[in-house]
Order: C-alpha cells, then structure tokens, then sequence
C-alpha cells in the first residue's frame, strides 16, 4: 500500500494513471481487507493526492503512510 501511496505522488504520469485505475478497482479493496485498513479512505485518499499540486500531494502522501505505518506498528 505504501508503494501505491508513494506512486500517487512520485511516480510518472503513467504510474499515476494506473494507480488511478488500480484504486478504481477490486485488488485495491483486497489488499486493504488484508492490512486491515478502510478500503474507502484510503481510496479517497490517494485520489486526493492524484489531485493535488505535486507538493501538497507530496505531504498529504507522506502524512498517510506514516498513519498507515504507524498503525501497522
């Protein structure tokens, strides 16, 4: 999930694009389920940070896989 976060805000236009599509879809719900995360926050999320200036969506992406990374600790 964090690859995907970071992908949302790092990657190329291509890699956004298909985090975009991924999000969309049923992978991104499975993947939550297992790190017991809410599937449609994290969605809502990540399409903020596809949104976002590259800066915000910077920190907004970083800020979330420190929560996620903190509640998996």
């Amino acid at each position: 999930m964090c690859q995907a976060i970071s992908d949302s805000y790092l990657g190329t236009s291509k890699e956004k694009l298909a985090i975009g599509i991924w999000i969309s879809g049923n992978d991104c719900d499975h993947v939550c389920d297992l790190a017991d995360l809410n599937a449609e926050n994290i969605k809502k999320s990540i399409k903020e940070i596809l949104d976002s200036k590259p800066i915000v969506g910077r920190y907004l992406g970083e800020k979330l896989k420190k929560i996620i990374q903190n509640y998996s600790n």
